[in-house]
């Protein structure tokens, strides 16, 4: 074991210097998250792993990869989470949740972190949501703030409420996509299904954003092996990269 890591520490440091000299290369990115993974350093293997997608979503080893990562970043939130240690877990859990949007694990666990425990009685829920609205006003950059003050509201059925709240912080930070997803919930329980879709757009494409900008030089054309290939002797790729689509098109 003491090997496999020593070796896994050399091949990091490889790769670092890879990506230095090639920087946002989805194929050494995977294998950096690969490593991480060996290492147990599940946050930097989920980074890594977000970041290759975003320039290619097709690769073999990103797919191999994929459902191992999101696992142990349940399993370290959990951890995180038992030793106290909130802030890394809840970063575990979202980073779950961003590259898969689906695993009911992640977001019941992520949940649950945000939200404590359960008042006794309506008096210690109201004390703790003003509380929280003074640390909101005190801090009002404050995303985890607002976010339980959010959780504490949604407790007690208050949704106009949390809108309202997420719009004002929206209007001072409107690079955080995470503020949009928050308010699409709201809207989605009061059944505002339009507002809520144009929420969730809005936050993919602050992602979209965050991903141009790390992207690279090889992350500007995502591609297929298949579209160049000879071997296909005329039969047609089926792949969704933009350049397939256009070589399909122009047949």
């Amino acid at each position: 074991m003491e090997y496999v890591d020593r070796t896994a520490r050399c091949a990091l440091s490889d790769l670092d210097r890879a990506l230095v000299l090639r920087p946002g290369h989805p194929r050494l990115l995977f294998w950096r998250a690969h490593v991480h993974f060996r290492l147990r350093h599940a946050l930097a293997a989920g980074r890594d792993l977000q970041a290759g997608l975003r320039v290619d979503p097709t690769d073999s080893k990103a797919r191999w990869l994929f459902p191992h990562v999101v696992k142990g970043l349940i399993y370290s939130g959990f951890h995180k989470a038992r030793a106290g240690k909130r802030e890394e877990a809840l970063q575990a859990y979202e980073l779950a949740m961003n590259l898969d949007p689906s695993n009911r694990e992640a977001s019941l666990r992520h949940a649950n972190l945000v939200a404590g425990k359960a008042p006794a009685s309506a008096a210690e829920a109201k004390d703790a949501i003003t509380k929280l609205e003074r640390r909101a006003r005190a801090a009002p950059n404050d995303f985890r703030v607002h976010q339980r003050l959010d959780y504490a509201l949604a407790r007690q059925r208050r949704f106009k409420r949390v809108i309202a709240l997420w719009t004002a912080f929206i209007a001072r930070n409107l690079q955080e996509g995470r503020a949009f997803l928050e308010r699409g919930g709201a809207h989605y329980n009061l059944r505002q299904f339009a507002r809520a879709l144009a929420d969730v757009k809005a936050r993919d494409h602050r992602l979209e954003l965050v991903g141009q900008t790390t992207r690279g030089s090889r992350g500007r054309r995502p591609r297929c092996w298949r579209a160049g290939s000879r071997r296909l002797r005329g039969r047609r790729c089926r792949c969704s990269t933009a350049r397939c689509r256009r070589r399909r098109a122009s047949r």
